[in-house]
């Protein structure tokens, strides 16, 4: 499960998904993330960012859902979850583009 978590947050952060976290927030934290926040290094971040970047390089500079950016974009997260012991399958996306 620890392996999961560190994973899942590794790539929201590579995807610059999340914002800035003040260093009080490992103070109040109730839960204690002290391994995760260890695990997850800036080399690691990195790593994963240069690589969905040379993915969306490959594709015209686009990752986009549905596209053929997004798929190899699924396709490397599978492979490095794959690669961590991490068990499980990936479903389509089902949504619409607004006007």
């Amino acid at each position: 499960m620890r392996r999961i978590i560190i994973f899942a947050v590794a790539l929201v952060v590579a995807a610059g998904l999340t914002g800035p976290v003040s260093a009080d927030a490992a103070v109040n934290d109730k839960v204690n993330t002290k391994k995760l926040r260890k695990a997850v290094t800036v080399n690691g971040i990195l790593k994963h960012t240069r690589q969905l970047q040379a993915i969306a390089n490959k594709n015209d500079g686009n990752r986009a859902a549905g596209t053929p950016g997004y798929k190899a974009s699924t396709k490397y997260v599978i492979q490095e979850a794959q690669e961590r012991g991490v068990c499980g399958q990936a479903s389509d996306l089902h949504f619409s583009v607004c006007p």
